[in-house]
C-alpha cells in the first residue's frame, strides 16, 4: 500500500521499540517455520496435517466478529477520501467493503477535489496479532479503475500486500499486485526497501485463464516464515521474496480504498463499488 511509504520515517525511528505490546493470538512468542510448498484449495482446506488453523472468520451472520474493527487511518494521498464504518457491512455470509461517493460534502467537487469526494471501507484486527504462518483470504474484487481493493499484514515497521487489485485493466489479467514494504540494514544504515510489485498478466493468465480477477472468487495467500514471504493466487506461487524477513506480529487488514491519484477513472464509475470477501483464514506449523 503506498501510505506505507508515507510512514517509512516513523517505522525506521520506532524499530525495535514499538512492536514489544503486541502479543501472539495462540500465546507462543516463539518463531514458526511454516513450509510454503502446502497447497490450499479453493475452499481454504490445507491439504497437510503440519498447519494448526488459528483464526478463521467466514463472515456469518449480519456484522463484524468481535476479532474485527472499523479503520479510521487517513492518509495524505487520500485528501479527497475517507473511511467510513457504514462502508464495510456483513451480508449473505460476505463482508462487504465500499466505495462511494460522499454525499454529505457538498459540493462534491470543489477546486481541491476536482473529481469528486468518497467514502472508503476498511477494517482490522487491532487486537488479535500473528507471528509467521499461512495467511488466506478468498475474495471477489470490485470491477471499476479509481480505487484498488487489498488483504494486507502491517506491523508498526512492516506491510506485506498479500494482494492489491487495481480495477479493470486493458489486460483481462492485469492490476494485481504484491508488495513486501520494510525496513533492511544495507552497509551499517537501516533503509526502507519495497520488494514486488506489478504480477506479470501471462502469470496470472496460467493461473485463472482469460478472465479478470473480478469476475469471480480466488484464494490469495501468503506464507511467512522467518526465510522468506511465498504468495499465491488459488494455490498457486505468483513471488517470492528471501530477504529483510520481518519477525514482528501483524494484524490483518482488508480495505477498498480510492487514492486521490486514482479518482479521474472513478468519477465516471458505476458507484458503489464493491469489494466481496468470502473467508479469512490463518494457520500455524504445529
Amino acid at each position: 500500500m503506498a501510505e506505507m511509504k508515507t510512514r517509512a520515517a516513523a517505522a525506521l525511528t520506532a524499530l525495535g521499540l514499538a512492536c514489544g505490546g503486541m502479543a501472539f493470538t495462540d500465546g507462543s512468542a516463539g518463531a514458526v517455520s511454516t513450509a510454503p510448498g502446502a497447497a490450499s484449495s479453493e475452499d481454504g482446506a490445507v491439504t497437510t496435517s503440519s498447519f494448526k488453523l488459528v483464526f478463521s472468520d467466514n463472515f456469518n451472520g449480519n456484522k463484524l466478529s468481535k476479532a474485527w474493527s472499523f479503520r479510521n487511518a487517513q492518509a495524505p494521498q487520500r485528501v479527497c477520501s475517507k473511511p467510513d464504518a457504514r462502508m464495510a457491512s456483513v451480508k449473505n455470509g460476505k463482508l462487504l467493503l465500499r466505495v462511494q461517493r460522499d454525499a454529505s460534502r457538498k459540493p462534491n467537487v470543489t477546486n481541491r477535489c476536482p473529481n469528486g469526494q468518497y467514502l472508503n471501507g476498511m477494517i482490522g484486527t487491532p487486537n488479535t496479532t500473528f507471528s509467521y504462518g499461512r495467511f488466506s483470504a478468498r475474495i471477489k474484487f470490485h470491477q471499476p479503475k479509481g480505487a484498488h481493493g487489498a488483504f494486507w499484514l502491517q506491523s508498526p515497521s512492516t506491510e506485506v500486500d498479500t494482494i492489491e487489485y487495481f480495477g479493470r485493466a486493458g489486460n483481462k489479467t492485469g492490476g494485481l499486485r504484491s508488495y513486501v514494504h520494510r525496513p533492511k540494514v544495507v552497509n551499517g544504515q537501516t533503509k526502507f526497501v519495497t520488494s514486488g510489485g506489478p504480477l506479470k498478466a501471462s502469470k496470472v493468465r496460467s493461473i485463472i485463464g482469460n478472465h479478470r480477477i473480478s469476475d469471480g472468487f480466488h484464494t490469495f495467500t501468503v506464507v511467512w516464515t522467518p526465510t522468506s514471504y511465498v504468495f499465491s493466487i488459488d494455490g498457486k506461487q505468483t513471488l517470492k521474496v528471501t530477504d529483510a524477513v520481518s519477525s514482528s506480529p501483524v494484524n490483518l487488514v482488508l480495505s477498498l480504498l480510492s487514492s486521490d491519484y486514482e479518482l479521474p477513472a472513478l468519477k465516471s464509475a458505476k458507484l458503489p463499488a464493491t469489494m466481496q470477501v468470502d473467508w479469512v483464514k490463518v494457520w500455524r506449523r504445529r
